[in-house]
């Protein structure tokens, strides 16, 4: 519900990401930016599905978040994933 708070982590997140991934496209505001009193942002990962493990990705991403989590600045957000093949 911190806008900045979820600025911060999503800013935060995409550093991390783009440390192991080369199209990281973001944070982006959507464009409901807020539902329900809670404030998005979103980060879009590009991945060519022929050369690309996804396994990996899946792995990598799993890592990162749970590595997230175990800052106490960022557990507050929420973060959801959405793979799309």
């Amino acid at each position: 519900q911190d806008e900045k708070q979820v600025v911060e982590t999503a800013t935060y997140l995409a550093h991390e990401l783009k440390k192991h991934f080369a199209n990281v496209l973001g944070p982006g505001v959507p464009h409901l930016s807020k539902i329900r009193n809670e404030y998005q942002r979103e980060i879009l990962l590009k991945f060519s599905s022929e050369e690309t493990d996804l396994v990996a990705v899946r792995k990598t991403l799993k890592w990162l978040l749970g590595q997230l989590q175990l800052h106490t600045r960022y557990k507050a957000v929420r973060i959801q994933t959405d793979l799309d093949y």
